[in-house]
């Protein structure tokens, strides 16, 4: 007759499969502690490419179609508070940045225009484009500047002169030749409205489209912390992402709470400085 095991046998080999089940379990919620974090930063990571990516473009696009002196920007673009180009301010504990420049495509030319020409035919749609208030500056075939001074259709009246509202173009361009629209762009930080999926957000208001839901004006969500330093010829920017959620295994050493960061920084040059 064959003999079974002993209690004691029995309660040894129960703690040692105990012993083995805790140990793989403690594994298991430390891996996925681990594939949390990793999903958390690379979370925030993406968040301060697309937020660096995007000001980097601006940035170095910035005065590109308005190449004019600090003291007449506010002459060409009346509707906006920029004095300078760029132009480096505060709001929310953060920095803000104004850009102005050629920052869109908004028409072509359907008809040649000639030298000395004060009225240009664009595509039709050109009333939802332009207008005489704030989307009046244009970048006529990627070489002059000009304020639409009347609308007819899609007939627009322009002036390359601020003094006169009849100075016409320098060049002649051909069919197809680009009408770019100057924009002025404001970066900045906002804290203000915050739910369960997001803190803070990186935004770029068009500051002649104030029409638009709020949410159109995010670049990116999870940027905290926006910094612009003008360092001679180049825009020093730097950003900080944060997690959403806090993460009890995790201790900020600046801040002291349970967020995760990250900061990135960027020097760029600007093409017109």
């Amino acid at each position: 007759m064959r003999e079974g095991f002993t209690l004691t046998e029995v309660l040894i080999s129960s703690f040692l499969s105990l012993g083995v089940i805790a140990g793989a379990l403690t594994a298991f919620v430390q891996y996925r502690q681990i594939m949390d974090t990793q999903k958390t930063l690379s979370g925030i990571q993406q968040n301060l490419r697309i937020g660096m990516t995007t000001l980097t473009r601006d940035i170095s696009m910035a005065g590109y179609g308005l190449d004019v002196s600090d003291d007449r920007l506010r002459q060409w673009l009346t509707w906006a508070p920029i004095t300078t180009n760029p132009q480096i301010g505060s709001g929310n504990g953060s920095d803000t940045l104004t850009l102005a420049g050629a920052y869109e495509k908004a028409s072509s030319l359907t008809a040649a225009s000639q030298i000395g020409d004060t009225q240009i035919i664009v595509e039709p749609d050109a009333a939802s484009k332009f207008n005489l208030t704030n989307r009046k500056l244009i970048y006529v075939g990627e070489c002059e500047l000009a304020r639409i001074v009347g609308m007819a259709n899609n007939i627009l009246t322009i002036s390359t002169d601020l003094t006169s509202p009849t100075k016409g173009l320098k060049y002649a361009y051909p069919v197809g030749a680009a009408v770019e629209l100057i924009k002025v762009y404001t970066y900045s930080v906002d804290n203000t409205f915050q739910n369960a999926d997001f803190r803070s957000c990186l935004r770029r208001i068009d500051l002649a489209d104030t029409s638009t839901y709020w949410f159109e004006n995010v670049v990116t969500l999870g940027i905290e912390q926006l910094a612009v330093r003008q360092n001679g010829k180049s825009i020093d920017v730097a950003i900080r992402g944060s997690s959403t959620k806090t993460d009890m295994t995790h201790v900020d050493p600046e801040f002291g709470d349970h967020y995760h960061r990250i900061s990135v920084s960027n020097s760029v040059y600007m093409r017109n400085l």
